[in-house]
């Protein structure tokens, strides 16, 4: 069917369509508090939060990502010298020691460093990047609503 024998009402309704995305505004509008952000370069990281996540553990080619009872983030990359941890809203970040024997459950006590989302260093971005990620990807796959019919 060429543009010529479609119905009218189609033609207008196309071409219609066709301005409104024509005119679109070229202005982002950022829908994150200035707060829980931080610029970082090129990139602005968003603070995590867990909240409505159930525990879960993924092992990934870097390492293995775990989401905790109490919502704290677990990261243990495979190349690292550190553990981490984030807090379940994403403002305290914790780095443990690895255990020095492979295959020895890993003691989270006394970390070895603490910082806060705002004071966390540049080299250490990247990782808080990666948990931010996996948490929103397991936000993505939870179901938001579910029913109960019996």
């Amino acid at each position: 069917m060429t543009e010529n024998s479609r119905p009218l009402s189609c033609q207008a309704s196309y071409s219609r369509s066709q301005d409104r995305v024509m005119n679109k505004p070229t202005t982002v509008v950022n829908k994150e508090p200035l707060l829980s952000s931080v610029a970082s370069g090129s990139a602005t990281i968003t603070r995590l939060s867990t909240r409505r996540v159930r525990p879960i553990k993924q092992r990934t080619r870097h390492g293995v990502v775990e989401v905790l009872e109490d919502g704290t983030v677990f990261l243990d990359f495979n190349e690292e010298r550190w553990l981490m941890t984030v807090d379940s809203e994403g403002e305290k970040i914790n780095f443990f020691e690895r255990p020095h024997t492979r295959g020895s459950p890993a003691i989270l006590v006394n970390p070895v460093r603490s910082y806060t989302f705002h004071e966390l260093p540049p080299k250490h971005l990247k990782k808080y990047r990666y948990a931010a990620k996996f948490v929103d990807l397991v936000k993505s796959k939870t179901p938001k609503v579910s029913s109960s019919c019996i």
